[in-house]
C-alpha cells in the first residue's frame, strides 16, 4: 500500500529518527564565554623520532604554518598558541574592534555546536600538516573544546600549556646530553641542575620553543590594481587586508593580558 499524504514514508521515518539521535548527542560552546579548541597531534612520539634534537625548525615551522591554517578556517579567532605538536585556539563571539553594542550580537561559528568545531580544526589542521611533510608519513590531530568564563582563566590556561611546553624542551634538552638510565625518576630540577653541571643553560634554547608562539589577527595595507571595463582607465586603491602576525609568545606567567579581549560591557 502506497503512504497516503498523512503517513510518513519509510525513509521520511528514518530520517526524522536519526536525525533526533543526532540532536541527542549534539553540545554547544556558548557565545558569552571564550571558546577554546585544543589540537594534540596523535602519536607523535613516533612520528617525531627523526626529527632534530632538542628541536627541530622545519617541525615548529610547519605546526605554525598549521596552526595558521586553523586559524584562517575558523571564525572569531583572537589568539593562536603552539608548542610542541600542540596548539590552542581562543575564539569568542564578540569582535573587540567592534561597537560593545554590536559585538554582543555576535555568534560562534556554528552555533558553538562543538562536533562541527573539533572536526573542522582537526581536519584543516591534519590537511596543512601533512600538505607541508608529504614526506614525514601521514601526521593526525585531535581535537576538543571547551569554554572559559574570564580573561584570567584564559591566561591561566595559557600559562598551564606554556609550563608543559617548558618542562617537554627541557626534557629534550636534557636527552640529548644524559642516557635514559642517567635521567631515570629525575625531575625538572634535577634535569636542570645536570645541564648547568655540564655548562648547558636551557636559557639559550630560542624563545619560541621553549615558550612557544603566538599568531595574533591584525590587518597592514594592500593595495589592488584593476582597469575599468567601460573607460580604461587603470586605477590603484588601498585597503586594509587581515593578517595573522606570529610571534614568539610571551611569559604567560606575568605577561600578556592584553592579548585577551575583554568580553563587550554590558549597560
Amino acid at each position: 500500500m502506497q503512504p497516503t499524504a498523512a503517513t510518513p514514508a519509510p525513509d521520511e521515518e528514518y530520517g526524522s529518527t536519526f536525525k533526533d539521535l543526532e540532536r541527542q548527542h549534539r553540545t554547544y560552546l556558548p557565545k558569552e564565554q571564550y571558546a577554546v579548541i585544543r589540537l594534540d597531534g596523535r602519536a607523535f612520539r613516533t612520528y617525531t623520532r627523526g626529527l632534530n634534537k632538542p628541536y627541530d625548525e622545519q617541525f615548529m615551522a610547519d605546526m605554525d604554518a598549521a596552526a595558521r591554517a586553523v586559524a584562517t578556517a575558523l571564525h572569531g579567532v583572537r589568539l593562536t598558541y603552539v608548542q610542541s605538536d600542540e596548539i590552542s585556539v581562543i575564539i569568542t563571539a564578540w569582535d573587540p574592534t567592534r561597537d560593545p553594542d554590536e559585538a554582543r550580537r555576535g555568534q560562534l561559528m556554528f552555533g558553538g555546536a562543538v562536533q562541527k568545531l573539533i572536526t573542522i580544526a582537526a581536519s584543516v589542521c591534519s590537511v596543512e600538516f601533512n600538505r607541508r611533510r608529504p614526506d614525514g608519513g601521514t601526521a593526525l590531530f585531535d581535537a576538543r573544546a571547551f569554554s572559559l568564563d574570564s580573561p584570567a582563566n584564559v591566561r591561566d590556561y595559557l600559562s598551564w600549556r606554556q609550563a608543559d611546553a617548558r618542562r617537554n624542551t627541557l626534557s629534550m634538552l636534557a636527552r640529548t646530553k644524559f642516557s635514559a638510565k642517567q635521567l631515570n625518576a629525575l625531575g625538572t630540577r634535577e634535569q636542570h641542575e645536570l645541564l648547568l653541571g655540564i655548562g648547558v643553560d636551557p636559557a639559550d634554547l630560542p624563545v619560541g620553543f621553549t615558550q612557544g608562539r603566538i599568531l595574533i589577527p591584525g590587518t597592514e595595507p594592500g593595495t589592488t590594481t584593476f582597469t575599468h571595463e567601460r573607460t580604461h582607465e587603470t586605477q590603484t586603491v588601498t585597503y586594509e587586508r587581515s593578517v595573522l602576525n606570529l610571534s614568539d609568545a610571551p611569559d604567560f606567567r606575568t605577561a600578556g593580558a592584553d592579548l585577551i579581549p575583554e568580553p563587550p560591557r554590558t549597560r
